[in-house]
């Protein structure tokens, strides 16, 4: 499978889509190792072109505009897009996904790149254009999100919302999974306003906790490459035993778990401090993420002061204070935080990207012995049945029964010609029909069951047309099932789940 992404980062664009994109490049590739994936990255100032490199990502390189001091719309889409083609047809690449997360880029750009790529998947906070895709992606918290793209996509798009899927490290995950209790009197203090932070609310930070005046906190400093204050911000650091400071570092999800409070901006690293539970003090720098902050704020998950030219050093400084000297704020700060996030979100996008690579067919008297070793494995027995072991010749009996009935479908779901599951679907010929599922053994934990389950909605919808509706009956105590139904687009009805096809 090949996949290119198109993003770019600045000084006045920021790092973050550029980050939250690698975050996704390195999903898909361990999901799916076979995947070749390169980076479409606009030469600018303050890009991350080498950092990308330095990650081992092949990246191609769009000229720097004649002005160089560009905003993230200088160019126009129809020239991005053909100078994207370019490199598409020179590389000769024949995409199977192409990437955008791009706030200059819209339906336009998307339809001209349609000719040199499968499928598109768009990556988007804003709402405010129209998109060409396949799938969109919008990682943040509204609350009104399932209605932010109404008439803006495709009626074949499938929207991706919020922030369960969100594109985190997978350190954050494992992280998460560690107990870890909210200090009383905090006193390790992490300030992060992301990869460029333009108007150098990273200063006005340390000017406010030097106000505070507590001599026996911990600062963690974070800053981007890209910052244009960072010889500054970190001679001030050097110079108070308080402080540390971190440029470009890749151990922030360790800094985070090691923090009581953070002071940050409200962009990716939102997510970052939500998935390991951090009480935070969130200031905006960038229009986009103002109603994702009220937002949160509402819930009880930051504390939020607003947008930047509005905040002062003292007002920062008081909010600071009282944060420390109030266990109790941060604890429920931290409990309703960590509510928002589980860190799996880029493993949940790459496995709907790579899901999409699924196929059925229906089962062959061949399939006999596979299906029968796949069934009596304790893995499956656990939740199947009364769980006693099938003999084999009960089986077989079974089996080809089943594929002589037309009121029943017996399919497998396969990758590339690797079995992944199986799929039965009873009653076909009324208009509700039962699913089954199971998972070759093999294949566990890998976060197929959803994915095999779209591909059999999308099955039935193409073989079935009457067809309404599916009912799964789930064993009490099978919670993956539940989880799998439930992300692939079942409800619970009474003692039932239910898909409206």
């Amino acid at each position: 499978m090949r996949i290119a992404i198109r993003v770019d980062a600045s000084v006045s664009i920021g790092t973050g889509h550029v980050v939250r994109c690698a975050t996704l490049a390195k999903a898909l590739l361990k999901q799916d190792q076979g995947v070749e994936l390169s980076f479409i990255c606009r030469e600018l100032p303050g890009d991350l072109v080498n950092w990308l490199r330095t990650q081992g990502f092949v990246v191609h390189a769009l000229p720097t505009p004649n002005d160089v001091a560009e905003s993230w719309n200088s160019i126009p889409e129809q020239i991005d897009a053909n100078q994207t083609a370019d490199v598409l047809k020179k590389a000769g690449y024949e995409l199977d996904w192409l990437i955008v997360d791009h706030y200059g880029l819209s339906a336009t750009w998307e339809q001209a790149l349609r000719i040199s790529a499968g499928q598109i998947m768009v990556i988007d906070d804003l709402a405010d254009r129209k998109h060409d895709a396949d799938i969109l992606l919008d990682q943040n918290f509204f609350q009104t999100i399932e209605r932010r793209y109404q008439g803006l996509l495709p009626a074949k798009c499938r929207q991706l919302l919020g922030p369960r899927y969100a594109l985190l490290r997978d350190e954050f995950s494992a992280l998460r999974k560690l107990e870890k209790s909210v200090c009383k009197g905090a006193r390790k203090i992490v300030i992060s306003f992301g990869g460029s932070d333009a108007s150098n609310e990273t200063t006005k930070a340390l000017d406010a906790l030097n106000l505070v005046g507590l001599e026996d906190i911990e600062v963690d400093v974070i800053v981007g490459a890209s910052n244009l204050h960072r010889d500054q911000i970190a001679s001030r650091c050097a110079a108070d035993v308080r402080m540390r400071f971190h440029c470009q570092t890749d151990q922030i999800a360790n800094i985070f778990w090691n923090a009581d409070l953070s002071i940050g901006a409200g962009g990716t690293t939102t997510w970052e401090r939500s998935a390991l539970r951090l009480p935070s003090i969130v200031i905006s720098i960038a229009e986009n993420q103002e109603k994702i902050s009220e937002d949160l704020a509402k819930t009880g998950a930051i504390l939020y002061l607003g947008r930047s030219q509005d905040v002062t050093v003292e007002t920062l400084s008081h909010i600071i204070s009282t944060a420390l000297h109030c266990p109790e704020l941060l604890y429920a700060l931290s409990d309703h935080s960590g509510r928002i996030v589980d860190g799996k979100g880029a493993k949940r996008v790459a496995l709907h990207m790579l899901g999409e690579g699924i196929s059925l067919r229906r089962a062959t008297a061949a399939d006999a012995l596979a299906t029968y070793e796949w069934r009596n494995s304790p893995e499956v027995r656990r939740y199947s049945g009364n769980g006693q072991e099938i003999q084999r010749v009960d089986h077989e009996r079974w089996f080809l029964a089943l594929l002589s009935d037309p009121n029943r479908a017996l399919l497998i779901g396969e990758i590339d010609g690797r079995a992944i599951g199986v799929l039965r679907f009873d009653d076909l010929m009324s208009t509700e029909t039962t699913v089954s599922i199971y998972l070759v053994p093999t294949e566990l934990s890998k976060g197929y069951g959803p994915l095999l389950l779209r591909a059999g909605q999308r099955w039935l919808t193409a073989e079935y047309p009457k067809l309404r509706w599916i009912i799964a009956k789930i064993h009490v105590d099978n919670t993956p099932s539940v989880a799998a139904f439930t992300e692939a687009g079942y409800s619970e009805y009474q003692y039932e789940y239910r898909c409206e096809l």
